[in-house]
Formats: structure tokens, C-alpha cells, sequence
């Protein structure tokens, strides 16, 4: 093959993994959107329909599952791929909220509920491969936050529009649009990366990767603060909706508007913090200001007498901006050292968040048994703490396992 054969192979090649990037950050936004649709009136829905005794153990019990499915994402990725292994998934997820919107008994629902909680955090991962492989190590920072960004954008508007759809059609009109933006999502990724070509993954590889990251420190930390973040994402995403609806009393059109002030510390922030992260080499200061923020926040929620519609938005958004603070943080720092070719490491990351949605519901159960309702939110700002604490000892990138892990 001549010179210019292989510029012009090298060429083509660059326009479609660049064409691949932009469909991956748009299915990123789409995604996030189609999920946030459901994700703060999932527990509303299944107090509703099953109970609210059933709630934290669904989510428990889908977590659970998630952990088992992703601990195995390697030996998955290297037989069937990463676009097969969204599409298994995403089939899954589609008949399961098929599923939901079918007038169907309790213990179907509840079945499709799990199905769905389930492949939401499986599908994430799977975009999370697609992320690491087709975007460079230059300039991380930067393309996460632009990743996060876009992300955010999507959730931004996906409580509005989940008030909106359930005024009109009730929880059915909400899945069901949810259903029909993923179909539209499908049909993107298919025909957006038919050039797509996996790496070549290391599978198997997760309990090494949790054996070296329990013995480096940094690593350790980093998952730790993330394990506390997610923590509080899965505590908030549960128990907040019902906390306002029912103790405040605030109608959904109501905490549509309270979700989409709040939700615009992460559009606002993911951005530049990719920068600052990418321009300091050092994440852990804004990290430890950003734990502090959303522990003061989530006190204060508790402690506020007869709290109004302004003082709760106000609260929640200042929650935000410091969640959006550590995600931007903990995840940069994290994706600046992994690998595509690594699910191991991915997956366990990918972990964390089924985790959390184990403790989160179990704990927050057992805090609104023994305590008033608003008063199980300080038990949260005291788990926060941890995060605050961890976030101290992350390093400089530049010094802990880069150079180990890329070598």
C-alpha cells in the first residue's frame, strides 16, 4: 500500500471515529434525558402501585443483580462485543417498559420494575466503554466534562417533562414516552457505529482490579468518594420525591420546577470544572469543597422549620452544585487513568453505583423507621462526611497509578 493509500485510510478512519464520538455524546444526552424522565418518580410510582415496603427492595434487589451482571461485563464484552452488548441489554430494557406501561398484575410490574432498574445502570456502563474507546487520553478533563455535560443537559429536562406527562397520561404516558425516545436511541447507535471495533479486553479482571485498588491508596480513595456520591444520589433520587410530595405536600408541577433549578448546577459546572481539573492536575481540593457543600445542604433541609417552596429549591440546588463538584471530580480523576481495554477496572467503577442503591434504600429505611421522616437527611449529611474525609488523600494525577497502569 502506498503513502498516500495509508493517509487516506488513516483519513477516512479519523471521520468516522470522529462521526462514532458525536454519536456516542449524543446518546449520552439522550439517554440521561430518557432516564431522568423516570428516575425521581420511580419510587413514587412503585409506592403507588406495590407499595412503599417494596421499594427499597427492589431497588436493593436490581442493584444486586447489576453487580452480578457487570462483574461478569468482561468475559460478556470479549465474546459478544460492546454493541451486541448494549443491544441485549437495551432489549431487555425495552420489554421491560413495555411491560410497565401493559395493564398487567402487581407481580409482573414489579418484575419489569427490576428488569428496568437493572439494564439502566448495565446500559450506562456500556456507554461508558463506548466513551473510553473512542476518546483520547489528551485533554480528558475536558471531553468528560463535555460527556457530563451533556449527560446533565438530558436530566435537566427530564423531571419537567416527566410532571408534564404524568398530568396528562398518569405514570403510563411518563414510561411510555421514555419507551419511545429509547427506540429512537437504538436506531442511532445501529446505524451510528456500524465501524465501531472493540478493544481487546482483558476480561475477568475485576477482582484484581478491586484487590489494587483496596492496596493504593489513592485508588481507594477515589472509589470511596465516589461510592459516597453515588450514595447520595441513589438516597435523594428515592426518598426526596416522597419527602415533598408527601411531608411538604408540593404538587409534581411543583417539583418538576424545584428538580430543574437544582438539576442546573450540573449544566452550569460539568464544563468548566473539566477544564480547571485538566489545567490544575489536582482534583481532590474541589472535591473536599464540594462534599462540604452537599452535607451542609442536606442538614440544612432537615433542621429547616416549615421550609417554603423557595428555601427547599434554594437548598437543593446548593446540593447540586457541590454533587456536581465531586462527580466532576472523582470521575475525571478516575477516566484519566483507565483503560477501554480494561472492563475490569470499568466495571468495577460501574459498581458503585448498583452498590449505593443496595445500602442507600436499606439504610434510608431503617434511619425513617427509628427517626422522624426529615430527620433521616442528617444521617445522610454524616455519611457525606466520609467523602469529605477520602477526598483528602486523593494525589495529583500525575503521581499515583498512571504510570503503572498505562505501561
Amino acid at each position: 500500500m502506498t503513502s498516500q493509500a495509508k493517509l487516506a485510510k488513516i483519513y477516512v478512519m479519523n471521520i468516522k471515529r470522529n462521526s462514532m464520538r458525536t454519536v456516542v455524546l449524543f446518546a449520552n444526552l439522550l439517554f440521561s434525558f430518557l432516564g431522568a424522565i423516570t428516575i425521581y418518580t420511580n419510587s413514587s410510582y412503585i409506592e403507588n402501585t406495590l407499595g412503599i415496603a417494596v421499594v427499597g427492595a427492589l431497588y436493593a434487589a436490581s442493584a444486586l443483580a447489576s453487580i452480578l451482571v457487570l462483574s461478569r461485563a468482561g468475559t460478556m464484552l470479549s465474546h459478544i462485543g460492546n454493541r451486541r452488548f448494549f443491544f441485549l441489554f437495551g432489549a431487555l430494557y425495552t420489554l421491560s417498559l413495555v411491560a410497565i406501561v401493559a395493564p398487567i398484575g402487581p407481580i409482573p410490574h414489579a418484575i419489569a420494575i427490576f428488569t428496568y432498574l437493572l439494564c439502566t445502570n448495565v446500559l450506562i456502563f456500556s456507554l461508558n466503554i463506548f466513551f473510553e474507546h473512542l476518546f483520547a487520553k489528551k485533554n480528558r478533563g475536558t471531553m468528560r466534562g463535555t460527556f457530563l455535560l451533556l449527560g446533565n443537559l438530558g436530566v435537566l429536562m427530564g423531571p419537567v417533562v416527566a410532571a408534564w406527562a404524568i398530568d396528562i397520561a398518569g405514570y403510563t404516558g411518563m414510561y411510555a414516552l421514555s419507551l419511545a425516545l429509547f427506540i429512537l436511541l437504538a436506531v442511532f447507535i445501529h446505524f451510528g457505529t456500524e465501524s465501531y471495533r472493540d478493544a481487546n479486553y482483558d476480561f475477568g479482571r475485576i477482582i484484581p482490579a478491586l484487590k489494587h485498588t483496596l492496596e493504593k491508596r489513592s485508588l481507594r480513595n477515589v472509589i470511596t468518594a465516589n461510592f459516597v456520591l453515588q450514595f447520595f444520589y441513589a438516597w435523594m433520587v428515592i426518598y426526596t420525591p416522597i419527602y415533598l410530595s408527601q411531608k411538604l405536600g408540593f404538587s409534581w408541577d411543583e417539583i418538576g420546577i424545584i428538580f430543574f433549578v437544582m438539576l442546573l448546577a450540573f449544566v452550569v459546572l460539568d464544563y468548566p470544572l473539566g477544564k480547571i481539573a485538566d489545567y490544575l492536575g489536582s482534583e481532590k481540593e474541589l472535591a473536599v469543597i464540594g462534599f462540604l457543600i452537599m452535607a451542609t445542604s442536606v442538614g440544612t433541609l432537615a433542621l429547616v422549620q416549615a421550609p417554603s417552596f423557595a428555601t427547599v429549591t434554594l437548598i437543593l440546588l446548593f446540593s447540586r452544585i457541590g454533587a456536581a463538584t465531586v462527580e466532576a471530580m472523582t470521575e475525571i480523576h478516575f477516566f484519566k487513568v483507565a483503560k477501554d481495554s480494561d472492563p475490569g477496572l470499568l466495571a468495577l467503577f460501574s459498581d458503585i453505583r448498583p452498590l449505593a442503591y443496595v445500602l442507600a434504600p436499606l439504610i434510608g429505611a431503617l434511619a425513617i423507621a427509628l427517626l422522624p421522616f426529615q430527620m433521616s437527611f442528617v444521617v445522610l449529611s454524616a455519611i457525606l462526611m466520609v467523602g469529605f474525609v477520602a477526598s483528602f488523600y486523593l494525589e495529583d494525577t500525575s503521581q499515583w497509578w498512571v504510570r503503572a497502569h498505562k505501561n
